[in-house]
């Protein structure tokens, strides 16, 4: 399963072998990081993303992320309450993360990590506050949410708490966990 696609104006990604004119097409780097990890552009970790309406039957959004491994389910949340909670997110992160000119709220990355930022999920770092703060836990708690994974693992879901200290995941029967704040993410 590839792990991201890029967004826009590199929303056409395909799942094919032709990365490489892609890449020269659209200028697009051939290496990407996340948390300052690098990630080749390569069809290993970059793809297409299939949206599944979220409207679908029950069934089809579940038949949909065990077929890819994910769900990408447009407009399945309040666009409003996903703004807002990005925003105050972003919002905690020096003002050199982001392209001179623009909000934080809008997340355009200026190409410069900042170098007194702790290493994502260790104390300090602005993530690490932010899923423990009462906000991101009432988000996470929205009977939407709720609903949503108990459709896609079908049957009752309950949220797990988390387990002292950092984790960087852990895999059980290809269904990959993150842990994130006090509960743990299928």
């Amino acid at each position: 399963m590839p792990a991201a696609c890029v967004a826009e104006p590199f929303s056409h990604c395909a799942p094919h072998d032709n990365l490489d004119a892609i890449t020269a097409e659209r200028l697009v780097p051939t290496v990407l990081s996340s948390n300052t990890a690098e990630i080749p552009f390569t069809a290993r970790y970059f793809a297409r993303l299939f949206s599944t309406s979220a409207n679908s039957p029950d069934e089809t959004m579940r038949e949909s992320f065990h077929k890819r491994g994910y769900i990408l389910l447009r407009n399945a949340l309040d666009r409003t309450a996903v703004l807002d909670l990005r925003a105050a997110y972003l919002g905690r992160f020096p003002d050199d993360l982001f392209k001179t000119g623009t909000a934080s709220s809008d997340g355009r990355f200026s190409g410069n990590y900042p170098l007194n930022l702790p290493p994502h999920g260790t104390p300090g770092h602005p993530a690490w506050a932010f899923v423990r703060s009462d906000r991101f836990r009432n988000f996470v708690a929205t009977e939407r949410l709720q609903d949503l994974a108990e459709i896609l693992l079908g049957g009752s879901a309950a949220r797990l708490r988390r387990l002292a200290g950092p984790r960087t995941g852990a895999r059980t029967t290809g269904i990959e966990l993150k842990w994130c704040g006090d509960m743990c993410v299928v």
